[in-house]
């Protein structure tokens, strides 16, 4: 199921993925749009797909502390049991005692009073961190659950004037924040894909385009409006991020998830192999640049790091 990213600005983007960073301000839901606002936490973010493993392992994480927390109550119900028989103490039955008990239950209850001290304090202000938490997040809820119901409620009963001036008033704004320049669809040259598609490149004279499905490439021949597939390239090991055609040659870099750079080579018409994979960065590759004589590459990547490539003898 596909979700679009509600920002004003964004044209109606498909959702990539999300943002867990704790003190992000920004919507969560992230389109490519949006990724300049998380620049500063991007390994806060996933994907899509990975979403649902993300939320069973906060769910796991609540119930190892819920059994953390059950296992201390049984320390402390074992610890009550040994402190019961000295609740109604008498200093009487010191003779019956003995010396050496005496000095070991002294012993035992100094110490108890140190963990007081050290543990309890940081346990309740814990508790109350976490209290405050939990009730946060259920309030927050309880708010979108009742402005849901409450929005159910009042259209049946609203003014269909009002209603119809809402409208209006919605159009309005959507008109204000459109671009005019219009675009037509040609089904003719539509090419269906099961694969995601997260580059596309398109040769300076328009007669070759690029498109990264999955982790292939796929090379299409342009002509009156149509493409045709002329060649696959699956060099990459993982889902291919960025394309960029050259200035000067028709060579192109290719970027991937799986952190490497590949600059491929056009060695007979309209056909093109690899020439060198560069290895450098850690992490996938979000975007590429070239420069205007094609002897530079500056990559931008998930690690963090902006790296530059200089070509020396090919």
């Amino acid at each position: 199921m596909q979700i679009r990213c509600t920002q004003a600005d964004h044209r109606n983007q498909q959702i990539m993925g999300f943002c867990i960073d704790s003190i992000c301000q920004d919507q969560r839901p992230y389109c490519n749009f949006c990724l300049p606002r998380h620049g500063q936490h991007l390994k806060k973010l996933i994907s899509v797909e990975l979403l649902n493993e993300w939320i069973q392992q906060r769910i796991f994480r609540v119930q190892n502390v819920q059994q953390n927390i059950q296992e201390c109550k049984l320390s402390l119900d074992n610890l009550l049991k040994f402190l019961i028989p000295y609740f109604n103490f008498d200093t009487q039955q010191f003779p019956d005692i003995g010396i050496s008990q005496i000095d070991n239950m002294i012993k035992s209850l100094c110490q108890l009073e140190s963990c007081e001290e050290l543990l309890f304090k940081q346990l309740k202000q814990s508790i109350e961190q976490t209290q405050f938490i939990i009730d946060e997040t259920l309030k927050k809820e309880r708010n979108l659950k009742n402005q849901k119901q409450q929005f159910k409620f009042q259209i049946p009963n609203s003014d269909p004037k009002i209603l119809i001036l809402a409208q209006q008033q919605h159009l309005n704004i959507s008109k204000a924040n459109q671009n005019y320049i219009t675009f037509e669809l040609m089904n003719q040259s539509s090419i269906p894909q099961e694969d995601k598609c997260y580059a596309i490149a398109i040769r300076k004279d328009n007669s070759i385009v690029l498109a990264g499905f999955g982790k292939d490439i796929k090379v299409f021949r342009h002509e009156k409006g149509l493409l045709n597939q002329i060649q696959l390239l699956s060099e990459h090991k993982n889902d291919v991020l960025t394309l960029n055609f050259m200035k000067k040659t028709n060579n192109f870099a290719s970027g991937s998830f799986d952190n490497l750079i590949i600059i491929w080579q056009e060695t007979e018409y309209y056909k093109w192999d690899c020439l060198q994979k560069l290895n450098g960065h850690s992490s996938r590759i979000f975007c590429l640049l070239l420069n205007n004589i094609d002897d530079l590459i500056i990559s931008g990547s998930y690690d963090k790091t902006i790296k530059f490539w200089k070509k020396q003898n090919q």
